[in-house]
């Protein structure tokens, strides 16, 4: 291949890249906005808007707006979103915390849909998982899409920034309740329930 050969397909490649990274930055972010006024949207619709998002791991949860127009996040970027957003369309959503060795995972569970959104499977063609409802049956099943097993599961509220455990089961059996975040204590086989806490 003579120089001029080379250097026009040089050209044409960053040519070619250059137009691809400014049809890119060009694409409309998601926002916020737009979710809120989807009348349309439910557990599985939500998690599709998803899909093309890149996983992120953040030390800290991402600002909704900050999240949608990165495009990028992680577990709890993504469940904590999902509960604020669902809760607004009516739904119950609960925030469940998942340890395993070497992980700590978030998803959200939906009690009238009886599954939860796992941020790891938002581009599935069925991006809800289905679930009894109970903290044991969702740390089982996403332990095994990690290929491990779980310590301890509990279920979290996030208002503003802040983070409050609200109850936890431990593999082994025990379970602990937040003081004054429930009303009654819960056994780890019963279903994930509303939750009211004291803010």
């Amino acid at each position: 291949m003579s120089d001029i050969a080379k250097s026009a397909r040089a050209i044409l490649t960053l040519a070619l890249l250059f137009i691809t990274a400014a049809t890119a930055a060009a694409a409309p972010a998601l926002t916020l906005e737009e979710l809120q006024r989807d009348t349309t949207l439910t557990p599985e619709r939500l998690a599709a808007r998803f899909a093309n998002f890149k996983f992120e791991l953040r030390a800290e949860v991402q600002a909704p707006r900050q999240f949608l127009a990165r495009g990028s996040g992680d577990c709890d970027d993504f469940a904590t979103l999902a509960a604020d957003l669902l809760r607004a369309r009516g739904y119950t959503p609960h925030l469940i915390e998942i340890r395993m060795p070497g992980y700590l995972h978030a998803v959200c569970y939906i009690e009238e849909t009886r599954s939860y959104l796992d941020f790891n499977v938002r581009a599935a063609s069925r991006p809800a998982v289905p679930c009894n409802g109970s903290l044991t049956d969702i740390a089982r099943k996403v332990a095994r899409s990690f290929n491990t097993e779980w310590t301890a599961v509990s279920e979290f509220s996030w208002r503003n920034g802040d983070e409050r455990t609200l109850q936890t089961v431990y593999r082994n059996g025990q379970h602990t309740v937040a003081a004054n975040a429930i009303t009654a204590t819960a056994r780890a086989a019963t279903p994930v329930r509303r939750i009211v806490a004291n803010f």
